[in-house]
């Protein structure tokens, strides 16, 4: 979770989500960073988020979380399809 001076920053998005900024989603748009709502897929560009260490942070962050989500929660894996002999 982002701490800024012992504050925990939270966010609210254009659909009333409120929650941490690292709980977006990371995804690069339009060959930038941006952080996506999971609820409503507002896309937000981070080049306006000043300065430039705090965007980083955030954006590592966002990852991180993404990333250790994806660990907790793996995607199943699918046996594979047994192959029938070709009919000749």
């Amino acid at each position: 979770m982002q701490v800024q001076d012992g504050v925990v920053m939270q966010e609210v998005c254009f659909c009333g989500r409120v929650g941490p900024v690292t709980d977006r989603s990371p995804q690069i748009v339009e060959s930038e960073r941006a952080l996506v709502c999971p609820d409503c897929g507002n896309v937000e560009l981070m080049r306006w988020w000043n300065p430039e260490h705090l965007r980083e942070q955030i954006w590592c962050e966002a990852v991180n979380k993404a990333l250790r989500q994806t660990a907790d929660n793996p995607i199943p894996e699918v046996p594979p399809i047994p192959m029938q002999p070709a009919d000749r």
